[in-house]
Protein backbone atom coordinates (compact mmCIF):
# COMPACT_ATOMS: atom_id res chain seq x y z
CA UNK A 1 0.00 0.00 0.00
CA UNK A 2 1.34 3.36 -1.09
CA UNK A 3 0.48 6.59 1.04
CA UNK A 4 2.86 9.73 0.86
CA UNK A 5 4.49 10.78 3.79
CA UNK A 6 3.40 13.62 6.57
CA UNK A 7 4.62 17.04 5.75
CA UNK A 8 7.22 18.89 7.35
CA UNK A 9 5.71 20.42 10.32
CA UNK A 10 5.29 16.50 11.42
CA UNK A 11 8.84 15.60 9.89
CA UNK A 12 10.23 18.23 12.13
CA UNK A 13 10.10 16.40 15.30
CA UNK A 14 12.86 14.31 14.83
CA UNK A 15 14.36 12.01 17.67
CA UNK A 16 17.02 12.85 20.58
CA UNK A 17 19.24 10.18 18.90
CA UNK A 18 21.98 11.70 16.27
CA UNK A 19 23.24 9.78 13.54
CA UNK A 20 26.87 10.84 13.88
CA UNK A 21 27.98 9.39 10.70
CA UNK A 22 26.50 8.04 7.44
CA UNK A 23 28.26 4.51 8.49
CA UNK A 24 26.74 1.26 9.27
CA UNK A 25 26.93 0.68 13.44
CA UNK A 26 26.10 -3.04 13.18
CA UNK A 27 26.96 -5.77 10.25
CA UNK A 28 24.57 -7.16 8.71
CA UNK A 29 25.23 -11.41 8.33
CA UNK A 30 26.33 -12.15 4.57
CA UNK A 31 22.99 -14.04 3.19
CA UNK A 32 21.49 -10.72 4.26
CA UNK A 33 23.49 -8.51 2.55
CA UNK A 34 23.35 -10.83 -0.99
CA UNK A 35 19.40 -11.03 -0.81
CA UNK A 36 19.51 -7.02 -0.01
CA UNK A 37 22.04 -6.42 -3.13
CA UNK A 38 19.98 -8.75 -5.17
CA UNK A 39 16.82 -6.98 -4.28
CA UNK A 40 18.17 -3.88 -5.66
CA UNK A 41 19.44 -5.03 -8.80
CA UNK A 42 15.83 -5.91 -9.45
CA UNK A 43 14.10 -2.63 -8.59
CA UNK A 44 14.18 -0.06 -11.58
CA UNK A 45 15.56 3.66 -11.31
CA UNK A 46 17.19 3.60 -7.69
CA UNK A 47 19.88 6.02 -7.12
CA UNK A 48 20.77 4.79 -3.37
CA UNK A 49 20.09 2.71 -0.61
CA UNK A 50 19.57 2.76 2.96
CA UNK A 51 19.02 0.49 5.54
CA UNK A 52 17.93 1.15 9.69
CA UNK A 53 16.54 -0.77 12.17
CA UNK A 54 13.43 0.69 14.09
CA UNK A 55 15.97 2.24 16.66
CA UNK A 56 17.36 4.44 13.88
CA UNK A 57 20.53 2.58 14.04
CA UNK A 58 22.02 2.33 10.38
CA UNK A 59 22.79 -1.16 9.28
CA UNK A 60 23.63 -0.72 5.60
CA UNK A 61 24.09 2.57 2.91
CA UNK A 62 25.45 2.22 -0.61
CA UNK A 63 27.64 4.91 -2.22
CA UNK A 64 24.55 6.48 -3.86
CA UNK A 65 23.13 7.05 -0.58
CA UNK A 66 25.54 8.52 0.63
CA UNK A 67 26.19 10.68 -2.19
CA UNK A 68 22.61 11.98 -2.21
CA UNK A 69 22.50 12.77 1.37
CA UNK A 70 25.95 13.95 1.45
CA UNK A 71 24.61 16.75 -1.11
CA UNK A 72 21.44 17.03 0.90
CA UNK A 73 23.34 18.24 3.69
CA UNK A 74 26.15 20.64 1.97
CA UNK A 75 24.39 23.75 2.43
CA UNK A 76 22.81 22.94 6.08
CA UNK A 77 24.15 23.82 9.51
CA UNK A 78 23.04 20.82 11.35
CA UNK A 79 24.82 18.24 13.22
CA UNK A 80 22.84 15.24 12.14
CA UNK A 81 23.60 13.66 8.38
CA UNK A 82 20.10 12.38 8.13
CA UNK A 83 18.14 14.96 6.70
CA UNK A 84 14.59 15.79 8.26
CA UNK A 85 12.82 14.95 4.87
CA UNK A 86 14.73 11.60 5.10
CA UNK A 87 13.46 11.04 8.35
CA UNK A 88 10.07 12.01 8.09
CA UNK A 89 9.70 8.81 5.89
CA UNK A 90 11.30 6.24 8.02
CA UNK A 91 9.52 7.72 11.33
CA UNK A 92 6.48 7.32 9.19
CA UNK A 93 6.93 3.12 8.58
CA UNK A 94 7.23 3.08 11.91
CA UNK A 95 4.02 4.61 13.09
CA UNK A 96 1.89 3.21 10.22
CA UNK A 97 2.91 -0.42 11.52
CA UNK A 98 1.93 -0.17 15.23
CA UNK A 99 -1.37 1.39 13.86
CA UNK A 100 -1.94 -1.32 10.80
CA UNK A 101 0.19 -4.05 11.87
CA UNK A 102 -0.52 -6.26 8.99
CA UNK A 103 -1.02 -3.77 6.32
CA UNK A 104 2.20 -3.98 4.06
CA UNK A 105 3.16 -0.28 4.08
CA UNK A 106 5.20 1.40 1.41
CA UNK A 107 5.50 5.41 1.94
CA UNK A 108 6.99 8.04 -0.86
CA UNK A 109 7.93 11.29 -0.52
CA UNK A 110 9.37 13.78 -3.20
CA UNK A 111 13.02 14.89 -2.41
CA UNK A 112 14.43 17.98 -4.12
CA UNK A 113 18.01 17.51 -4.11
CA UNK A 114 19.29 20.47 -5.92
CA UNK A 115 18.01 22.60 -8.48
CA UNK A 116 18.88 19.54 -11.48
CA UNK A 117 17.60 16.90 -9.46
CA UNK A 118 14.05 15.21 -8.10
CA UNK A 119 14.15 12.04 -6.14
CA UNK A 120 11.77 10.45 -4.36
CA UNK A 121 12.10 8.61 -1.09
CA UNK A 122 10.39 5.14 -0.70
CA UNK A 123 10.11 3.25 2.22
CA UNK A 124 9.42 0.23 2.82
CA UNK A 125 9.79 -2.77 5.92
CA UNK A 126 12.29 -5.95 4.32
CA UNK A 127 12.57 -8.76 6.35
CA UNK A 128 16.36 -10.20 5.85
CA UNK A 129 17.64 -13.59 5.91
CA UNK A 130 19.73 -14.92 9.27
CA UNK A 131 18.09 -11.50 10.89
CA UNK A 132 15.30 -11.74 13.87
CA UNK A 133 13.76 -8.28 13.50
CA UNK A 134 12.80 -6.33 10.26
CA UNK A 135 14.44 -3.36 8.45
CA UNK A 136 13.43 -0.03 7.26
CA UNK A 137 14.70 0.03 3.88
CA UNK A 138 14.59 3.47 2.36
CA UNK A 139 15.15 3.60 -1.66
CA UNK A 140 16.11 7.13 -3.48
CA UNK A 141 14.33 6.64 -6.95
CA UNK A 142 15.13 8.90 -9.74
CA UNK A 143 11.84 10.53 -11.37
CA UNK A 144 10.55 11.05 -14.38
CA UNK A 145 11.58 14.35 -15.21
CA UNK A 146 14.86 13.72 -13.97
CA UNK A 147 15.14 10.33 -15.82
CA UNK A 148 14.29 12.72 -18.99
CA UNK A 149 16.64 15.02 -18.23
CA UNK A 150 19.38 12.83 -18.04
CA UNK A 151 18.39 10.99 -21.19
CA UNK A 152 18.66 13.97 -23.55
CA UNK A 153 21.35 15.27 -22.17
CA UNK A 154 23.35 12.06 -22.94
CA UNK A 155 21.42 12.50 -26.51
CA UNK A 156 22.82 15.43 -27.05
CA UNK A 157 26.38 14.79 -25.78
CA UNK A 158 26.35 11.94 -28.35
CA UNK A 159 24.47 13.37 -31.02
CA UNK A 160 21.53 10.55 -31.50
CA UNK A 161 19.41 10.81 -34.61
CA UNK A 162 16.03 11.78 -33.75
CA UNK A 163 14.73 8.00 -33.66
CA UNK A 164 17.66 7.13 -31.54
CA UNK A 165 16.51 10.28 -29.08
CA UNK A 166 12.48 8.35 -29.54
CA UNK A 167 14.14 5.08 -28.63
CA UNK A 168 16.53 5.81 -25.61
CA UNK A 169 13.78 8.00 -23.76
CA UNK A 170 11.67 5.00 -23.65
CA UNK A 171 14.39 2.50 -22.78
CA UNK A 172 15.91 5.14 -19.67
CA UNK A 173 11.74 4.90 -18.79
CA UNK A 174 11.95 1.14 -18.39
CA UNK A 175 10.72 0.18 -21.61
CA UNK A 176 11.20 -3.29 -23.12
CA UNK A 177 12.53 -3.66 -26.21
CA UNK A 178 9.33 -4.96 -27.36
CA UNK A 179 7.34 -1.87 -25.52
CA UNK A 180 9.85 0.26 -27.51
CA UNK A 181 8.61 -1.16 -30.46
CA UNK A 182 4.93 -1.11 -30.33
CA UNK A 183 5.15 2.50 -28.94
CA UNK A 184 7.15 3.28 -31.79
CA UNK A 185 5.41 1.50 -34.73
CA UNK A 186 8.71 -0.43 -35.62
CA UNK A 187 10.13 -3.77 -35.50
CA UNK A 188 11.64 -5.61 -32.78
CA UNK A 189 15.51 -5.94 -34.90
CA UNK A 190 15.04 -2.11 -35.84
CA UNK A 191 14.69 -1.55 -31.65
CA UNK A 192 17.96 -3.45 -31.39
CA UNK A 193 19.98 -1.77 -34.46
CA UNK A 194 19.18 1.55 -32.52
CA UNK A 195 20.25 0.45 -29.10
CA UNK A 196 23.30 -1.04 -30.63
CA UNK A 197 23.88 2.09 -32.76
CA UNK A 198 23.30 4.33 -28.85
CA UNK A 199 25.66 1.70 -26.97
CA UNK A 200 28.03 2.78 -29.55
CA UNK A 201 28.12 6.06 -29.50
CA UNK A 202 27.95 6.42 -25.71
CA UNK A 203 31.03 4.41 -25.51
CA UNK A 204 32.63 6.80 -27.71
CA UNK A 205 31.95 9.64 -25.92
CA UNK A 206 32.02 8.87 -22.34
CA UNK A 207 35.00 6.15 -22.81
CA UNK A 208 33.40 3.38 -21.33
CA UNK A 209 35.71 -0.11 -22.02
CA UNK A 210 33.35 -2.32 -20.87
CA UNK A 211 29.87 -0.65 -21.08
CA UNK A 212 27.17 -3.16 -21.44
CA UNK A 213 23.08 -2.00 -22.21
CA UNK A 214 21.10 -4.78 -20.93
CA UNK A 215 18.01 -6.24 -23.23
CA UNK A 216 14.62 -5.55 -21.44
Amino acid sequence: MFIQAPGMDYCSRKPQQKFNSLQPHISLPDKAIYDLQTLLLLEANVSGALVLTENHTIVYIDAGAQKILGRLNQHRDQADPLPVEVWCVAQALVENQSLFPESDWRIESRLIVDLSTILHVQGRWLQLADCDHPYRLLLFLESERSLKEKALSEAQQCKFTAREVEVWLLYRANHTYQQIADKLYITLNTVKKHMKSIHAKRRAVFDLDEFELKEK
